[in-house]
């Protein structure tokens, strides 16, 4: 029987295996391409045995990704860990299980397995086609240890949401016994500016490509040479990301509206605010002031590099103008989570003036191109370019964002009948504003370095506290007031009571916010407490992750 888009097909040892809907269109191309590959191949099998080729094939490529996620449902279990079961959907496999909830190890463990699974079941593919004669089988098993091969690298790339960025989380985590991954590194005009621990890893192996590039080129620099232009280039490229998540910013800022952070992630950079809260007019003019600022900045770097005379120098601006060129032209592309995508959302929200309408709208765009990126990134592995992690790890992504739309949005609707009074907790502790930062230590974040705490002066919420908030203030002088040592109330997500609670999960976007009654503090909100809401509205049943989905335009 169907299970919201998806049909139980078989339960193996009490894990339920489900297909999604969407899985059977891609099953069905998937056998067209593959028997016709076969049909124009210069072996030109019989169409009965075209057809048998193809179903072995299938079951083979098919079974390769079931057998990923049974591994992580057999490493869940390992850890004592429930598993509501296992969804073959359109862009690959899901295990629905928590693997957090039994600590950084077994999140690191559970997410490992998946895509290391498929490694070697690639490498057994990979032998066993140096066992096999010429011929069309030979050609399958190659094919299958290439595919696998590709699935599992692609798997590995640590960013949300493959199993690299579980895994990336899972090791920070564990280090740094601090579930969050992204770290304050400076604040411009009360805008944070954070820096996620994927991104860190990005910029190392950026670096060291861009100056194994210098050392290997015609020009030879020194090695102190090739590390200073390394930086150079670097500091450039990533400023450059800097400036197009800036640019959102000061777009948003035009508009009146509150601007959280911005974030350097795996991908590129996030700016936190909410551009739809005021029209379509501004949803178009935030999202699109970032990539047309990098667009410009690539024929900035261009029109320098003409105006440079051959050597290193000018090849490395010539690089840093290509390479912004494509993350414009990327960002333009229509469909979620892309800035092309929010233009394609505000821009049929106002002509049809339905937001929910423009939203499905940006959910079909984005499975067109990241099907179309997939296939891209499978003809770039087949030619040996660069291009295909990139090009399948974005592809990926923006399936999987496109395909979740719908059901999203039913999860909004279903939201909208609360709002954050019905889901509100306990009021949190309150720190008033006057006292010093030396006795807010004592009594409150000593003891809760992870938490914020509002700060209240008058009876009103002026800003939130926290350890981190406190110490650049406090290591200097400690005796001065919370005031002087708080975040300002812009950079935390408020709501009012009223609020309906399909805003809300927009407005804290994962994180937990305050809500305020006229200034005053009544509660506080978050997603896990939306979460318990929805439970018990729907009298004990889960979502199909077990969590309150995101919001449907992250």
């Amino acid at each position: 029987m169907p299970i919201g888009n998806r049909f139980k097909v078989a339960s193996v040892r009490g894990i339920p295996i489900y297909v999604a809907t969407s899985w059977i269109w891609v099953a069905a191309l998937y056998s067209f391409l593959i028997y016709t590959s076969f049909t124009n191949s210069i072996w030109r099998p019989t169409p009965a045995g075209a057809a048998g080729l193809t179903l072995f094939e299938g079951v083979l490529f098919f079974g390769g990704i079931l057998l990923h996620e049974s591994a992580h449902a057999i490493a869940a279990r390992a850890f004592g860990l429930p598993v509501m079961g296992i969804t073959l959907v359109f862009w690959g496999g899901a295990t629905e299980t928590r693997a957090n909830a039994k600590g950084p190890l077994a999140e690191f463990v559970v997410s490992a397995v998946g895509p290391l699974t498929t490694l070697v079941l690639s490498g057994i593919f990979a032998v066993v086609a140096t066992q096999i004669g010429q011929g069309l089988m030979r050609q399958i098993v190659r094919e299958l240890a290439a595919l696998n091969l590709l699935i599992g690298a692609i798997n590995l790339l640590p960013g949300f949401p493959l199993d690299g960025g579980r895994m990336l989380q899972a090791a920070t985590w564990g280090a740094t016994h601090d579930r969050r991954t992204a770290v304050k590194v400076a604040s411009v005009r009360g805008i944070p500016i954070y820096v996620a621990t994927s991104w860190i890893w990005v910029a190392a192996l950026y670096s060291f490509l861009i100056y194994t590039s210098f050392t290997n080129s015609i020009w030879r620099p020194t090695p102190a040479g090739a590390a200073g232009l390394t930086l150079f280039e670097g500091v450039l490229f990533f400023g450059g990301i800097l400036l197009h998540e800036s640019a959102h910013a000061i777009a948003a800022r035009a508009f009146s509206l509150p601007v959280m952070g911005i974030t350097l992630v795996f991908w590129g950079g996030a700016t936190e605010t909410r551009a739809n809260a005021k029209g379509p007019l501004a949803e178009f003019v935030v999202s699109a002031v970032g990539p047309l600022t990098t667009l410009v900045l690539s024929g900035i770097f261009a029109a320098v590099a003409t105006a440079m005379g051959p050597g290193l120098m000018r090849e490395i601006v010539r690089q840093l103008a290509g390479l912004n060129l494509l993350i414009g032209a990327i960002n333009l592309l229509p469909g979620f989570p892309l800035d092309g995508g929010r233009m394609l959302q505000a821009a049929t929200w106002g002509a049809t003036h339905d937001r929910r309408t423009a939203v499905k709208v940006a959910g079909y765009g984005a499975v067109a191109v990241g099907a179309l990126m997939i296939g891209a990134a499978v003809l770039s592995f087949s030619n040996g370019t660069g291009l295909w992690l990139f090009l399948g790890y974005l592809g990926f992504v923006m399936l999987s964002t496109g395909r979740g739309t719908t059901q999203r949005l039913a999860l909004r609707d279903l939201l909208s009948v609360g709002t954050a009074a019905d889901a509100i907790r306990p009021m949190p502790d309150q720190i008033p504003g006057t006292i010093s930062l030396s006795e807010a230590l004592d009594r409150w974040l000593r003891a809760n370095p992870e938490r914020s705490f509002p700060v209240v002066d008058g009876g009103r919420v002026i800003g939130t506290v926290s350890m981190e908030s406190a110490r650049k203030v406090g290591s200097r002088d400690p005796l001065r007031p919370v005031r002087d040592g708080m975040a300002p109330l812009s950079q935390t997500p408020v709501v009012a009571p009223t609020d309906r609670l399909n805003d809300v999960l927009e407005i804290i976007a994962g994180r937990d916010g305050l809500v305020l009654d006229d200034g005053v503090l009544v509660g506080a909100i978050g997603a896990a407490d939306i979460d318990r809401w929805f439970r018990e509205q729907s009298q004990g049943v889960p979502t199909a992750s077990g969590e309150v989905p995101p919001r449907p335009d992250l």
